[in-house]
């Protein structure tokens, strides 16, 4: 499908996108949800569009109507959401760093094996997972619970069923009650088909992942990889390794982001391969979502 971005100088084809991210750029997430209501596109993403893990219902039958405006017949599709992560504008990014009990927060890597991106198979995350469970779970909080609920009420209302967890600026080392929270999250997600995505970020100070080897314990406690092309050259990691493994890789993607680097603007804007390295992927047998997310 042709993907038409408005730019200064006009429309730029991008024909190997899928979906815009509306959320990057936007003042305000209600900035976010009035780009979404103009949208011309049959699919959409976005990071959580209001500033309280606890909308209200009718905040939330907004976005029913922001989805269908101006083509009730066929509404546009969203096909990610971030969950809430703290305030974003301050610098947080997710805050599972500061759920669960003070007795999780040593470092990960000491519960199992992160796994070896390049050359291994990813191990589980050991005892960091093992004793999670999802009702009255230590490893998450009542309002966390309560913000998951309002995610399920989402879910029902749009079908989104993508949604990206942010685990929290605790360090540069993953805790371990990160990874508990997480599979707590992701598991809670699971029960309505819910996924729950690991994305890899750049340029965040004191954030655990930044490459897939450091998102394989997230994988390995029941999540999904999110690659960002843009944050993973700006890493300077080579991740095209990936269309060699193929779909039964334990870090296949479930979902991709694209922007062109350097500069994270529309791609051919930069100098990353992007098209080449969507093609690889597909030829793989990649079927997910190609987003447009760039400022």
């Amino acid at each position: 499908m042709m993907m038409l971005m408005n730019t200064e100088s006009g429309a730029h084809p991008v024909s190997f996108a899928t979906a815009m991210n509306h959320s990057l750029g936007a003042q305000t997430g209600a900035d976010a949800l009035e780009a979404v209501a103009n949208s011309p596109y049959d699919k959409v993403e976005l990071w959580w569009p209001w500033d309280t893990p606890h909308p209200s219902e009718q905040q939330m039958r907004q976005l029913v109507d922001v989805l269908a405006k101006g083509r009730p017949e066929n509404p546009r599709q969203l096909v990610a959401l971030n969950l809430w992560g703290g305030d974003l504008a301050a610098g947080d990014r997710g805050v599972l760093h500061l759920v669960g009990p003070e007795g999780g927060a040593e470092n990960a890597g000491s519960a199992g094996n992160a796994g070896n991106a390049g050359g291994g198979n990813t191990e589980n995350a050991g005892s960091a997972v093992d004793d999670v469970f999802v009702d009255g779970d230590p490893a998450i909080t009542e309002e966390l619970i309560e913000h998951l609920n309002a995610v399920e009420y989402l879910h029902r209302l749009t079908g989104v069923r993508r949604f990206n967890v942010l685990v929290g600026r605790g360090g540069r080392a993953l805790q371990r009650r990160q990874v508990r929270a997480f599979a707590a999250v992701a598991k809670r997600l699971a029960r309505f088909g819910g996924v729950a995505l690991v994305e890899p970020l750049s340029g965040i100070e004191n954030y655990p992942v930044t490459s897939i080897k450091e998102a394989a314990p997230l994988v390995a406690a029941g999540g999904r990889l999110l690659l960002d092309a843009y944050h993973l050259a700006a890493n300077g990691e080579d991740w095209t390794w990936l269309a060699d493994r193929g779909p039964g890789n334990e870090l296949w993607p479930e979902h991709v982001q694209i922007a062109d680097f350097p500069g994270r603007g529309v791609p051919g804007t930069g100098e990353a391969p992007l098209e080449e390295w969507i093609n690889q992927l597909r030829a793989s047998g990649y079927e997910g979502e190609v987003v447009l997310e760039h400022i």
